[in-house]
């Protein structure tokens, strides 16, 4: 019987800005399993997190950000408001073990260590802000941190009404309009008030100009639906 390959390998890498050169874990995504999707899109995965490993951390200076390709741009970074912030990088990053094998809650470190270097990038959306949130949102809910989760479902939510409300042209990445206010109605949905997220549902539903992919539309129906019923589906089947 052959032997199954591992889903983490490890390469090299070398921070932009100090030139550290470090060892990052990386995950063979064609061989990741999951098991359900849940309806704001989040997966359910079995075994190996992906989310967990998807930041570069570089563990001299603390540098982070998503590999491969915004790692290695620093163009837009203001280098002057990096070196300010370096007090934050060094408090997260004292926590954040480089030279073991990553946890949830490493992940969630590196995230947030992602997020200090991002707010020294210059013409960052809130939008952009707001994933970063969703995603430590979406690692809480694996390890079962409801409250947590919660908390920073709320703060991206904050950041994606701010983008939708103030932003000319959002940075929110393929999913169009129609994701962004699918999505604010299920944050609303996930923190507890049916009323506003049924709002943005409708929104989606009767707006036709609205741009995006039109997968969305049919998740508004499906939601709107359910919580009608008092029933609203956890996972998509």
């Amino acid at each position: 019987m052959a032997e199954e390959k591992p889903i983490i390998w490890k390469g090299d890498a070398q921070c932009p800005l100090c030139k550290t050169d470090f060892k990052v874990e990386n995950v063979w995504l064609n061989r990741v399993k999951f098991q359900e999707v849940y309806t704001d899109l989040a997966k359910k995965y079995e075994g190996v997190n992906p989310m967990v490993y998807e930041v570069w951390v570089c563990p001299n200076c603390f540098y982070a950000a998503y590999k491969k390709e915004v790692f290695l741009d620093t163009s837009d970074l203001n280098e002057k408001l990096f070196k300010k912030l370096e007090p934050v990088r060094k408090k997260l990053g004292s926590a954040l073990a480089t030279d073991v094998a990553r946890t949830p809650d490493m992940g969630i470190l590196a995230i947030k260590l992602a997020l200090v270097t991002l707010q020294a990038r210059k013409g960052v959306s809130a939008a952009k802000f707001a994933s970063y949130f969703y995603k430590i949102a979406w690692i809480y809910r694996s390890l079962g941190e409801k409250d947590l989760e919660l908390k920073y479902m709320q703060m991206a939510l904050h950041r994606y009404e701010d983008a939708y409300e103030k932003e000319m042209e959002p940075q929110i990445g393929k999913m169009g309009e129609t994701g962004l206010v699918f999505t604010m109605g299920e944050l609303h949905r996930r923190t507890g008030d049916d009323q506003k997220a049924q709002e943005y549902f409708m929104k989606v539903i009767t707006n036709k100009e609205m741009q995006g992919d039109p997968k969305f539309l049919k998740y508004c129906r499906d939601m709107l639906s359910g919580i009608k019923e008092g029933e609203p589906p956890e996972f998509w089947k």
